[in-house]
């Protein structure tokens, strides 16, 4: 089975980022692509999300471990245990909830790479033991990529030996080659 993905090729660059040199972020290349924003977009919404719960559990962690802590030996602890249904179902519909913008928001991104526009250039790529090659519209055939700013390309990928990984890191695009 062949992968296929889909990209435009951006024109504009980003200002340059305070935290990191060059035009990229701490974590990210330059984007190169249309889609990158977009999945930038959902990388630092689901870091941000992570860093405040991360930071939330372990507050409360260290809050109950201290609060809680054990007095004396012979000491023991007080029933104070309840139910609340409140509790129980803010704590569910929160996740779910932004368990399912994290969703959408991924597989809309997934949506654009994965279905190109019918106009979109197509190059067929070939996958082999240490290397790579591109084989255009025109017949040429070359062992870098290149690609046309402001259109679509649609990537096809096919491997004569072994699974490959075809990453972009400057597009936001990762697909296998497979044989």
């Amino acid at each position: 089975m062949n992968g296929i993905f889909t990209f435009i090729l951006a024109q504009a660059k980003p200002p340059p980022s305070p935290i990191a040199p060059g035009d990229g972020t701490a974590w990210l290349p330059p984007e190169a692509a249309t889609t990158a924003a977009e999945t930038d977009l959902v990388f630092y919404f689901i870091y941000w999300i992570s860093v405040f719960f991360f930071i939330l559990i372990v507050t409360l962690m260290v809050y109950f471990a201290i609060r809680y802590r054990r007095r004396s030996v012979g000491e023991r602890a007080a029933g104070t245990a309840t139910h609340s249904t409140a509790l129980e179902l803010t704590w569910t519909f929160i996740p779910l909830v932004l368990v399912l913008v994290m969703f959408y928001m991924g597989f809309r991104g997934f949506m654009d790479i994965s279905h190109p526009p019918s106009d979109a250039m197509e190059i067929y790529v070939n996958a082999r033991k240490w290397s790579w090659s591109f084989t255009y519209p025109n017949g040429h055939v070359d062992n870098e990529l290149h690609v046309p700013v402001d259109r679509s390309v649609r990537l096809i990928l096919n491997s004569v030996d072994v699974i490959h990984s075809f990453y972009i890191p400057a597009f936001r695009l990762k697909k296998d080659a497979v044989p």
